[in-house]
């Protein structure tokens, strides 16, 4: 690919591809080899479209070389990022840039916002099903199931990383930057917003929001349409840590779920 690698360390493998940590005399790099044509056509794409966007959240890449042989259909070479404790400073500029991705890829159009509230909630309400037969907080669940089916439409609908979480970024200098875009797809900014407060956890939530807020410029329906995303959100994870057997999780999340059927986003709290 046009560099000379002084040793290559595997580190993750899977239905996509292979991951691969670069080791050069410049530095470490890491390289994404693609097997799969849907992953690799969609990753350059959102990458194109958040250069187009002018949305610093992804690694900078460095080469991308096609090869269509042997099983392997492209690579790309992207910056190897530090992990997150290295750049705790710059997790508030991380929530405006994710403001500025929602706004910017925005699209309030009511019918399509219709059809991706209801693609969510009905998987909620089947996450709750499925909660309710784990024996998992019932009294809660039923008001929680009444929050979300209260709920028409949530708007709007915008380009959403979908999978934001510790695994998934890492910092550049010092800003928080998102890799693993596979996943992405046009949905909604609630739910990406509440998976970065819930994973990212600042020390100050109230303080992140209102920087996300800010950049957005959302409005105060988006304020109210937390309530009905928050639990949403929460079922999911519950779900999630049932399966992972995390008791310490779920325990976090059942006190989340007090506060929500209160009437307050438990995410917009200080941990």
């Amino acid at each position: 690919m046009g560099f000379r690698s002084v040793r290559l360390e595997p580190a993750a493998t899977g239905k996509k591809g292979m991951v691969y940590i670069v080791h050069t005399e410049e530095g470490k790099s890491v390289l994404r080899v693609y097997r799969n044509p849907f992953y690799l056509s969609k990753v350059i794409i959102i990458y194109g479209i958040l250069d187009v966007l002018g949305v610093d959240l992804s690694p900078e890449i460095k080469k991308i070389k096609l090869f269509p042989c042997r099983g392997v259909l492209g690579c790309i070479l992207e910056e190897h990022l530090d992990g997150l404790n290295k750049c705790l400073s710059g997790i508030y500029e991380f929530f405006k840039k994710l403001g500025e991705l929602h706004v910017k890829s925005s699209i309030d159009f009511r019918p399509l916002c219709r059809i991706v509230t209801r693609k969510w909630k009905c998987k909620a309400l089947s996450n709750i099903k499925f909660l309710k037969r784990m024996r998992m907080f019932p009294d809660l669940l039923e008001e929680v199931a009444e929050i979300i089916e209260s709920v028409d439409v949530l708007h709007p609908v915008s380009l959403c990383h979908s999978d934001i979480g510790g695994a998934n970024s890492g910092c550049s200098g010092d800003k928080v930057k998102l890799f693993d875009w596979d996943r992405a797809s046009l949905s909604l900014p609630h739910l990406d917003l509440l998976q970065a407060l819930y994973w990212f956890s600042p020390p100050d939530r109230p303080a992140a929001f209102e920087a996300y807020f800010e950049a957005s410029g959302f409005g105060e329906i988006f304020k109210e349409q937390l309530l009905p995303a928050s639990a949403i959100f929460l079922v999911s994870r519950m779900k999630k840590e049932v399966k992972r057997n995390r008791k310490d999780k779920l325990d976090e999340l059942g006190r989340m779920m007090k506060i929500l059927v209160n009437g307050y986003c438990p995410l917009l709290e200080n941990p």
